[in-house]
């Protein structure tokens, strides 16, 4: 049998945690925006993608982000920032897998087929022609299996031109749903994280 002293407790210990101390939403948000100041291009698309797929899909129409968008650029962003390099006499081969994406929303619109690939010269115009026979998702295939170095940062360049004004308008979206109290705690803490980091 409780007393009443037993059962006012356990309503005020109910009532405390049931109270929302934080907003856990909007502080993985804000963490997601500020990590991206010091970030580079694809991380920073990166970042912005994972926060918009944190919103409820009410909150996203509200703010007119495109959910399926944003996923599909998380998508491409993190298969080119893990690329498969592979060592060898002249260099390193770079490989990207575009494979099982809506390419005619997601790759045709960006992507450049004057990527550098390495081939021995004796083979390269061979294969320029069949290129020609091949189809837009075949010669996409083909030509991110064996990359350069420098193909791959012109494959890099050529999607962040394309999707980074999109990123930018997201995360300037994405900023009307964080409090000013949560960005400066957050922006403090990570502040001093980075700076003992560097100590």
């Amino acid at each position: 049998m409780t007393t009443p002293a037993r059962d006012e407790d356990r309503m005020r210990a109910d009532s405390f945690f049931q109270r929302p101390s934080f907003n856990a939403k909007e502080r993985l948000i804000c963490s997601h925006l500020i990590e991206t100041i010091n970030a580079k291009p694809l991380e920073t698309v990166l970042h912005v993608t994972r926060a918009a797929l944190l919103l409820d899909p009410d909150t996203r129409a509200r703010l007119s982000i495109d959910g399926k968008q944003m996923r599909g650029l998380f998508s491409v962003a993190y298969r080119l920032a893990n690329p498969a390099i592979k060592p060898d006499h002249s260099g390193k081969t770079y490989r990207v897998s575009l494979r099982n994406l809506d390419h005619k929303r997601l790759v045709k619109p960006w992507f450049k087929e004057h990527v550098m690939v390495k081939l021995p010269e004796s083979d390269m115009e061979k294969h320029v022609e069949l290129l020609k026979s091949m189809s837009f998702e075949s010669r996409v295939q083909w030509i991110t299996d064996r990359m350069s170095e420098v193909g791959y940062h012109t494959l890099v360049g050529c999607f962040l031109d394309w999707c980074m004004a999109r990123v930018q308008e997201t995360a300037g979206k994405l900023a009307t749903t964080i409090s000013p109290e949560t960005y400066g705690e957050l922006f403090r803490m990570v502040t001093e994280r980075r700076r003992r980091a560097d100590t």
